[in-house]
């Protein structure tokens, strides 16, 4: 079933993988050789570190490695292809790599529209918008590669391949722990397509694809590494925001990299504590429709209220709350939420919010990147208190903005 459906949707939509090609070709073309300089030496070390003693090392005593093994193999065919000597002075063309899943997301974005004269259109305004792809074509991190597989994941799942949903965010996780935060949604998704049939298959590809990926890891006996790369992550970086311009730069004065999240508040509650309660109580609120939904399906058997709109809005609004409310959150957290708001801005036409945080997101990514080179990042556009207002702005606008229905709705659903 799931063969057929792809291979229906390469024929369908032989035109989006063509403008796709284009779209990437002049992308490299354009790509600079500039990449965040710290994240670029860590590619650097770690491809390195691989290339002389395999890519199972980066889990082994004295590496630095911090990220989950799929992109790992990236930096291992990358430091494979180019040589160890080459590996530093080449380190930004691992964009080549980054880019066909910022491509890929705005094929997946232009598949939900039928209007086939209008595929430039999607494709262009998704991936000019500066405040999707700096995070790949400047800064040279991956976050595109994980907001792809919870996209591909989120549109397969829709369309009732609950196998191929769950392969795919098992993926996003293999890139990314952050992902873990669209699971409840996704789940929702999952849960009226269970059978024991179902879930025996998904349970056995989902087994099957992680041994796959931890393979090398497991002969060289060093998962538990990885158990501690993933442990360790929460808490990794106890502060109130690593750069991320959300609520708290609206609360609190100062860096809020070096105020600890473990303070307490009036109410005796810690600033994480806090955080964690405005985003776990703003996500039920905006799930509570879909969790009677999901009911209703299940129990008495009932057909489906929500509209591909309605799933949208949620996908992008539950990220924006991690992002906003809560503590120790980098920059580029936000980073799937614009994927999805995307999509949600052409289907509903609300182009408002998603100009504000696709600004508000590239603006707290030149801040810290400075690849522009202006003689002053003082100014009032680049100020934390101005950036987390554009982000709330766009947040409450999109909270305000729940969907209607569409009739052009997914295809196959």
């Amino acid at each position: 079933m799931l063969r057929q459906s792809l291979l229906q949707a390469i024929k369908t939509h032989k035109h989006l993988l063509w403008a796709g090609v284009i779209a990437y070709a002049i992308l490299l073309v354009v790509m600079p050789n500039f990449g965040h300089a710290w994240d670029c030496a860590c590619w650097g070390m770690w491809a390195t570190r691989m290339n002389s003693h395999g890519i199972a090392s980066a889990y082994t005593e004295g590496s630095t490695v911090n990220y989950l093994p799929l992109y790992l193999y990236v930096l291992r065919g990358y430091g494979y292809l180019v040589g160890t000597e080459k590996i530093f002075p080449l380190i930004y063309t691992l964009k080549v790599v980054t880019l066909l899943f910022d491509v890929g997301s705005a094929i997946i974005i232009s598949s939900f529209f039928r209007e086939k004269k209008r595929t430039w259109q999607y494709i262009i305004f998704t991936l000019v918008n500066i405040g999707f792809i700096y995070n790949t074509i400047i800064w040279n991190q991956v976050d595109s590669i994980l907001s792809f597989f919870l996209l591909a994941s989120f549109t397969l799942s829709y369309k009732k391949h609950l196998s191929a949903g769950i392969l795919l965010f098992l993926l996003a996780l293999n890139v990314k722990l952050q992902a873990i935060v669209f699971l409840p949604v996704l789940g929702l998704l999952w849960l009226p397509l269970f059978t024991w049939r179902s879930a025996l298959k998904a349970l056995a590809v989902s087994v099957v694809a992680e041994l796959i990926i931890l393979s090398p890891f497991i002969v060289a006996g060093v998962t538990s590494n990885i158990s501690v790369v993933i442990t360790g992550s929460v808490d990794y970086y106890q502060s109130v925001s690593m750069n991320a311009f959300n609520l708290w730069y609206l609360l609190l004065d100062g860096d809020l990299m070096f105020v600890k999240d473990t303070i307490r508040t009036a109410f005796g509650l810690s600033y994480k504590q806090v955080g964690l309660l405005l985003f776990f109580g703003s996500s039920l609120l905006v799930m509570w429709g879909a969790l009677k939904d999901c009911w209703q399906v299940m129990v008495k058997k009932a057909e489906s209220k929500m509209q591909l709109d309605h799933w949208l809005w949620i996908m992008s609004l539950v990220p924006i709350f991690f992002f906003y409310f809560n503590t120790q959150m980098h920059e580029r957290y936000i980073h799937p939420a614009i994927v999805f708001l995307t999509l949600l801005a052409f289907r509903q036409k609300l182009y408002g919010p998603w100009v504000l945080i696709s600004l508000a997101y590239a603006l707290s990514l030149e801040s810290i990147c400075k690849y522009l080179g202006l003689n002053n990042y003082g100014t009032l556009i680049f100020h934390p208190d101005f950036i987390a207002g554009l982000f709330g702005l766009g947040m409450i606008w999109i909270l305000a903005k729940k969907p209607t229905f569409q009739v052009d709705d997914l295809e196959g659903r």
